[in-house]
């Protein structure tokens, strides 16, 4: 299993750093968008791997960062995740713009799927509350890290929210953060 999401997930991204990256070769066309090279430039640069650099096995890891998710306008998140080896255990907290309301608290356990130089990988299967949608959720969740300096790191996160009964309907979400490990 740990095999297939990891295939799944590189192919996913190699297919999607091949689109952003496709020059035509046709002179009449328009030269490639600021937008097009930015996307070429950020997948290229999140799946280098530096070998110079490593995670640590038993560490604590503290992001935050913008979501969009469930029809709420890009809110924002605060998590907090304990690594033991291979596992994670993780406890987030979503709020409605700065310093708003919260509409969603959450934990979970994962497992790291890739850990590789400065790029690390996570599944995790997480459960909640959403205040909103006023009942309880499950969240499976894929998480890409990757190392910068001194234990910062970047993160970028797909998930789908699987809503309770009575509640919206279940939606995806993406999650981009940044922080840093100790």
């Amino acid at each position: 299993m740990k095999r297939i999401l990891l295939t799944v997930s590189i192919l996913a991204m190699g297919c999607f750093t091949n689109l952003a990256s496709a020059q035509t070769t046709d002179t009449t066309a328009p030269p490639p968008t600021a937008q097009n090279n930015f996307i070429a430039t950020a997948t290229s640069w999140f799946l280098s791997i530096d070998t110079t650099k490593a995670w640590p096995s038993n560490e604590i890891d503290f992001a935050v960062g913008g979501l969009w998710q469930n029809n709420v306008n890009w809110a924002n998140y605060i998590n907090v995740q304990k690594n033991i080896k291979a596992f994670a255990f993780n406890v987030e907290m979503d709020n409605a713009g700065v310093a708003g309301t919260i509409y969603r608290v959450q934990g979970g356990a994962g497992y790291r799927i890739l850990n590789r130089g400065d790029l690390s990988m996570h599944v995790f299967l997480n459960g909640g509350y959403d205040r909103m949608g006023k009942c309880a959720f499950a969240e499976p969740q894929i998480t890409l890290r990757k190392l910068m300096a001194h234990g910062a790191f970047m993160e970028i996160s797909l998930n789908y929210d699987v809503m309770g009964k009575g509640a919206q309907p279940s939606a995806p979400g993406l999650r981009i953060g940044t922080g840093f490990t100790f």
